[in-house]
């Protein structure tokens, strides 16, 4: 999992990436830094069978989208290039481009205002382009759950951002941090600098049994509302299906630290 860009053309009110792109706020991928990535794999004698490439935020909002795509897959260090994008910029992507990436998921959010560009690219690119409707966005846990481990990850590592790899979790590792008053910088048992042989302390079993993923969205043992994408609902609302999922006192405290709702 490659994060490669901090922004984004959405405000999702249930993002599961904000903890981490307010961390990396402006965040961009330096071609510097990837080719430190590629180097340190190389010298480590590592392949991966793929390797996704994702925001944290919008991915094609990444300067260097196709440089780094096309270093990325001439590198030789994994199969498959796949991108996930919400496909608003799909514009950026140049036609050479298309020769590195193996296969473009795209979330058709209903702000998505280039429905028939999109169409094109999956007839022009076949196999290559596919056009995903959104489910429901899971909310984030507002307390911190006992029982839950070890669990089924939605977002599971090896997860490289600039100058670090996160071994065991994905991008909502962020938000769990903040709901558990942790300064995730100073857990260093959840990331190690970028240098060569980097996984090394890498432990599959780890991958939904740390003490973080007792409040994490990306815990599937979690039980959590979902709302469709934009949708910010009523704090009544909100209340309610707090309390339908035992979690009415946390909720009505939710509603504090978003006064916007």
């Amino acid at each position: 999992m490659m994060e490669v860009c901090g922004a984004c053309q959405n405000d999702c009110p249930y993002c599961a990436h904000s903890g981490m792109i307010s961390a990396y706020k402006g965040y961009q991928l330096s071609i510097k830094e990837l080719e430190s990535f590629i180097q340190c794999t190389l010298k480590s004698g590592y392949f991966f069978e793929t390797i996704h490439v994702h925001g944290i935020g919008e991915p094609l909002l990444w300067k260097h989208f196709n440089t780094g795509i096309k270093l990325l897959k001439e590198a030789g260090i994994a199969g498959n290039i796949i991108v996930t994008t919400n496909g608003l910029s799909s514009d950026r992507i140049k036609d050479e481009t298309w020769e590195y990436i193996d296969v473009l998921n795209v979330s058709l959010y209903e702000n998505c205002s280039n429905r028939g560009n999109l169409k094109e690219l999956a007839d022009r690119h076949k196999g290559k382009v596919n056009l995903v409707p959104p489910s429901g966005f899971r909310t984030k846990p507002t307390k911190r759950y006992l029982t839950t481990l070890p669990c089924p990850c939605l977002c599971s590592g090896p997860m490289f951002v600039k100058d670090k790899i996160f071994l065991h979790c994905g991008p909502p590792v962020f938000d769990a941090a903040i709901l558990s008053g942790i300064d995730i910088f100073s857990s260093r048992d959840l990331y190690v600098e970028l240098a060569p042989h980097y996984l090394e302390k890498f432990e599959e079993n780890k991958i939904g049994n740390i003490v973080l993923c007792n409040c994490c969205w990306a815990n599937e043992n979690i039980d959590l509302p979902r709302y469709p994408h934009g949708c910010i609902p009523s704090r009544i609302m909100f209340a309610l299906k707090c309390w339908y999922f035992n979690e009415f006192r946390d909720g009505i405290k939710s509603f504090q630290r978003f006064p916007q709702w």
